[in-house]
């Protein structure tokens, strides 16, 4: 699950990037980057 760990990583970095230029959109992607990562830790014990 690295790669999924690196792809959530890539994603927030890129989110925290369009902070920068635009809050609103920005926000909307780290809504959905966190959905995601849930989804993506769901079945492993942190």
């Amino acid at each position: 699950m690295r790669d999924s760990k690196n792809h959530c990583f890539t994603l927030k970095t890129t989110a925290y990037g369009m902070t920068q230029q635009n809050g609103l959109f920005s926000t909307v992607i780290i809504t959905i980057e966190l959905l995601i990562f849930k989804i993506y830790h769901h079945d492993i014990a942190l």
